[in-house]
């Protein structure tokens, strides 16, 4: 770790010497930066949570050594704790998380070898849910916090669609979110998948304590009294409620987690079929399960249950990663047994990987996991080589790329970062 500090304070100083905590380092984020001989189109981000740089031009994920300090010229200044999506390996968007973190949201474009920004948003509201959807990358904020006592307005989910052409964003498009289907507690958003010209949102209702009028903490916010069912809302493409899909199918709610930040567990196959990977992280009592979904019918599919909990070893689903065709990575929680929540340290880590084919049922668990883990980055998927790169920072070791090959069934190190943390990875085709 002494290396790591020694390396973090060399790519700290040259970006810092000649501006305050406020001012963007050379070539930062209102600039365009010098580039390289090389122009690549693998993308690091690197740094801490408040405090993070965009590294254009990295080597390729499956080898080799990267030293950020060595390469900081290229690097863009990203202040605040941003939540990153890649559109289609062409556009980078990094949305501000926490409305009070310096900074706004932005998209970038790679041209010429150069990455640069394209766009600001001043959204005044976190991006948590989010995914592509056509020629838009469409992000939701569900609010969590209702006040009856004060007269605070009603709790909604605002929708926004991020146009990736005229690089637009619309105005948020608000949904009622409260009393969700009749039930007393409010609606969660905790995934979001394309379907033909509809929207699948996953949703996890919430207390929110309609019925207190106080704040309570975080976690007593997020409890509900229904944790069995699983429900998908289908909205059309102006983000208006069409039908809601539920049921009470032994499993429990969609939706992998970080803080608020939902990124997992509704599914459209290359074919169309839809699936529903259920974590039941809230429930003690339900495993984690894959559910086949009929949209057009508005019903889970009765003849199709895998119980994941079972073939993982007793665990639950964290999240879950498309490869195409009928394949997928799949993370589970570390920690045996169904009591797994998403507060405090109980839970475990989810460094635990699997491939999983949902037409033939079959999972194989796989090893190669380095210990000591941290924190692990949302993945750089290729379908093509049905690889799967993932950032993984440890307590004892350089952060580095793990690669997962599907077809293999392995976890091999991939490329070593000196330097700073990784945050994010992906891929961005200069034009």
């Amino acid at each position: 770790m002494a290396t790591n500090r020694i390396f973090l304070y060399a790519l700290t100083g040259l970006l810092s010497c000649s501006c305050s905590k406020n001012d963007e380092p050379k070539g930062g984020d209102d600039s365009t930066p010098s580039g390289t001989a090389t122009s690549t189109p693998y993308v690091l981000i690197l740094g801490t949570e408040n405090n993070s740089y965009v590294f254009p031009n990295a080597p390729s994920f499956d080898t080799g050594t990267y030293d950020s300090a060595a390469n900081s010229k290229d690097a863009i200044q990203m202040q605040g704790d941003r939540r990153i999506h890649f559109y289609k390996d062409k556009y980078l968007y990094t949305f501000v998380y926490n409305r009070d973190d310096p900074g706004k949201s932005a998209s970038f474009e790679h041209k010429a070898g150069k990455l640069s920004k394209r766009k600001e948003y001043d959204l005044k509201n976190s991006i948590q849910a989010r995914t592509d959807f056509g020629t838009n990358v469409v992000g939701t904020y569900s609010d969590r916090e209702y006040f009856p006592k004060e007269a605070v307005s009603p709790t909604s989910v605002k929708f926004f669609r991020f146009d990736t052409t005229s690089d637009a964003v619309s105005d948020p498009i608000e949904w009622d979110s409260k009393n969700f289907d009749n039930i007393g507690e409010v609606a969660y958003i905790t995934d979001l998948r394309q379907y033909k010209d509809y929207l699948l949102v996953a949703i996890r209702p919430i207390k929110a304590y309609l019925d207190e009028g106080v704040f309570p903490q975080t976690k007593l916010l997020l409890e509900s009294r229904h944790t069995h069912t699983t429900y998908i809302g289908v909205f059309d493409h102006n983000f208006r409620l069409v039908k809601v899909i539920k049921g009470d199918k032994g499993t429990g709610v969609i939706g992998g987690l970080i803080k608020a930040t939902g990124k997992s567990g509704v599914e459209v196959l290359d074919n169309g079929e839809v699936y529903a990977f259920a974590a039941a992280f809230n429930a003690t009592d339900r495993p984690s399960a894959v559910l086949k979904v009929n949209v057009e019918n508005g019903s889970f599919d009765d003849a199709y249950f895998v119980n994941l909990t079972q073939k993982s070893g007793n665990r639950k689903l964290f999240r879950t990663h498309y490869l195409g065709g009928t394949r997928f990575c799949l993370q589970f929680f570390d920690k045996i047994g169904l009591d797994v929540t998403e507060f405090g340290d109980a839970s475990g880590k989810a460094s635990k990987f699997a491939i999983f084919d949902v037409a033939t049922q079959q999972l194989d668990m796989l090893t190669g996991e380095p210990e000591h883990i941290n924190s692990i980055t949302d993945p750089y998927v290729d379908k093509v080589q049905q690889k799967i790169y993932f950032g993984i920072n440890t307590d004892n070791t350089d952060p580095t790329i793990y690669v997962i090959d599907a077809n293999a069934k392995t976890i091999s190190k991939g490329l070593v970062i000196k330097g700073q943390e990784v945050r994010a990875l992906g891929v961005m085709k200069s034009e």
